[in-house]
């Protein structure tokens, strides 16, 4: 029997892992190799196949933000989801970006999508633009919580822009799918909130 013992450093905090021979050396590199590893955000993340899925979807309503073009009209909408917030620009990219809570000691992969409509004021009977486009897929074990943040540098409809009334904000999940959506107390500390559903 060998044994090894050494401190791991990454970006969420400490880890000590100690290495043997057996089940449970297997298991402390495994889990040494999932709290170091980072999430995958690109100009589009192949979203979850083959598995079965739990799906959270949220819909809300376009703002204009304080940025106007050369004609006195928007150029910035925002989107506030409540546990994420989206940003698009006609010239421009986007981004979107929350926090999400894995309860358990077991391990889950989620993605979150989004996607842009043309709806009426409350959001009801849209046209999506798209199909949901993929931005973050991130493993979550050990009640992690974890910013998922992702976007482009250019907007992909930004012939439509003005008539965008609407965005969607999609979690999927595969394996342990234990989730709890995150909001920000005063000063951005991340809290977990209770779980919502579809």
């Amino acid at each position: 029997m060998f044994s090894w013992r050494h401190n791991l450093q990454g970006d969420t905090g400490m880890y000590n892992v100690r290495m043997g021979s057996g089940l449970g050396w297997r298991i402390s590199v495994m889990a040494a190799a999932v709290a170091l590893s980072g999430g995958v955000a690109a100009e589009s993340v192949p979203g979850p196949t083959g598995e079965a899925a739990e799906v959270w979807g949220r819909t809300t309503i376009a703002r204009p933000a304080a940025e106007w073009d050369e004609n006195g009209k928007p150029a910035k909408i925002e989107f506030d989801f409540g546990d994420f917030k989206m940003w698009a620009r006609k010239k421009g990219g986007w981004q979107i970006e929350g926090w999400l809570h894995h309860r358990g000691l077991l391990c889950g992969t989620y993605y979150v999508a989004v996607r842009f409509g043309i709806g009426d004021a409350g959001c009801n009977n849209v046209k999506w633009l798209s199909d949901p486009r993929y931005v973050t897929q991130r493993v979550q074990c050990n009640n992690a919580s974890v910013l998922h943040s992702g976007g482009d540098v250019e907007f992909p409809h930004a012939a439509q822009f003005a008539d965008i009334t609407c965005a969607e904000r999609i979690v999927r999940c595969t394996g342990n799918c234990q989730l709890s959506f995150q909001g920000d107390k005063p000063g951005g500390v991340p809290y977990p909130t209770q779980p919502r559903g579809p």
